[in-house]
């Protein structure tokens, strides 16, 4: 019975860790978008206002806290979770397991 090499499971445990890791490699991206979005609807009211940049300015603060009240949740969320251990499957092979076909109890 040949044992399973490292090469086979090495990449299935890089695989679990981006799993795991997935929902915070999104949130730098999400923080800077709503940034970006709300900076982008002030600049555009203040353009056709002429209120400059008193729009700016307010709703890129918005977007900032908005994105960090956003950020912490997820990191919060990630950071409680209990961790999650990958449970092995013990292989049972004819001699390890109990032979109960065996009615015979003498």
């Amino acid at each position: 019975m040949a044992l399973p090499s490292s090469k086979t499971t090495a990449p299935q445990g890089k695989s679990e860790a981006l799993r795991e890791l997935a929902p915070l490699l999104n949130t730098g991206m999400e923080l800077a978008a709503t940034v970006i979005f709300f900076g982008a609807i002030g600049w555009f009211i203040d353009k056709y206002a002429n209120t400059a940049p008193f729009w700016f300015v307010a709703l890129l603060m918005f977007g900032v806290v908005g994105g960090m009240i956003k950020f912490l949740r997820t990191v919060m969320k990630f950071t409680t979770q209990k961790p999650q251990t990958p449970q092995k499957i013990k292989q049972n092979t004819i001699a390890d397991s109990p032979d109960y076909s065996n009615n015979n109890h003498e």
